[in-house]
């Protein structure tokens, strides 16, 4: 059964069961409500009285959508549930779901690979994928590995440090190159500053002789212990050196220390991207958005209702 709860309810069954992930921590919520001007609704999908699955749908009046794309939803089923019982508890959320919604788009996160309920519920979906370095193992590409020794030869500064003007503006160049609406530029911004005060806020980076040369922007997961890049971007052409496999180098070694297992890299879909996150030697891994239309749905389901009925009359001539 599909309940709809308070926050502080909703939290408080969670934590009785598993530690929350980032993006369903309070401030992220908030910051995320007040930047986009969604609201927020807190479900929980439970089997024989234990909830196995839960939800923070994000939207307005009848659409629920994912807000900013370095996010995957706050979605959670239950990883124990056998095969045919995650299949009937993920169908019976999402037939209660779409009674309540016309739109859904839920942006699976990793550990979601079973996208089948979604297809039998009239669901559309969109394969998309992801690197994740294990930081267990600090091994490169030889190309990289070797590019790595060179560029910290050079002078090269790294370290962690806080949100700033200059960090940010760097980091925001990016999406402006890869023609990110300019609304779309100005949420994102505001959303990093609302948050930037935060542990869970970090920013990895570069400079030679006391310039800014390259930055990352990392959320970072503590009791997951998972680290997610958000932005990372450099100077233009005239930096030649592999300056961001150095950084990356830098900011691997700086969260194993600080216990982290893995980072997920946020993207494997750019062919230029891909190759040098591949690199890494992290492992490519699918995620998936899935998204549902409720007048889409209807309009399937006239046209296969159609379709049945005239296989059945020329069945009969």
């Amino acid at each position: 059964m599909l309940v709809n709860l308070s926050r502080k309810e909703w939290v408080e069954a969670i934590e009785r069961l598993r530690p929350l992930h980032l993006n369903e921590r309070e401030y992220v919520i908030d910051a995320l409500i007040a930047t986009f001007k969604v609201s927020a609704t807190y479900f929980i999908y439970s089997d024989k009285e234990k909830p196995v699955i839960s939800f923070i749908a994000l939207g307005n009046k009848k659409k629920i959508f994912n807000p900013i794309h370095f996010f995957y939803s706050a979605f959670w089923v239950d990883e124990s549930l056998s095969d045919p019982k995650y299949a009937a508890c993920v169908s019976h959320f999402l037939k209660e779901l779409t009674a309540k919604f016309n739109n859904v788009e839920i942006r699976l996160p990793l550990s979601i690979n079973d996208v089948r309920p979604f297809l039998w519920n009239n669901f559309t979906v969109k394969n998309f994928y992801t690197y994740v370095k294990d930081l267990q193992e600090e091994s490169y590409h030889p190309s990289t590995a070797k590019n790595i020794r060179k560029t910290a030869n050079k002078g090269y500064e790294c370290k962690r440090e806080n949100l700033n003007e200059h960090n940010l503006a760097l980091n925001m160049q990016l999406l402006t190159v890869l023609q990110f609406f300019p609304k779309t530029i100005v949420g994102i911004e505001a959303f990093l500053k609302r948050v930037s005060s935060k542990d869970e806020f970090s920013c990895y980076s570069c400079y030679l002789n006391g310039e800014l040369i390259a930055s990352n922007i990392m959320f970072l997961d503590f009791q997951n212990k998972i680290a997610y890049t958000v932005l990372l971007n450099k100077l233009a052409d005239e930096i030649k050196d592999d300056v961001h496999s150095l950084l990356h180098h830098f900011f691997f070694r700086d969260l194993k220390e600080r216990g982290f297992a893995e980072v997920d890299l946020l993207g494997g879909d750019m062919q230029s991207i891909a190759a040098f996150k591949a690199r890494m030697n992290a492992s490519l891994k699918p995620h998936f958005v899935v998204s549902y239309s409720k007048k889409k749905s209807s309009i399937k389901g006239y046209f296969q209702k159609v379709k049945y009925i005239a296989k059945r009359l020329i069945s009969k001539f």
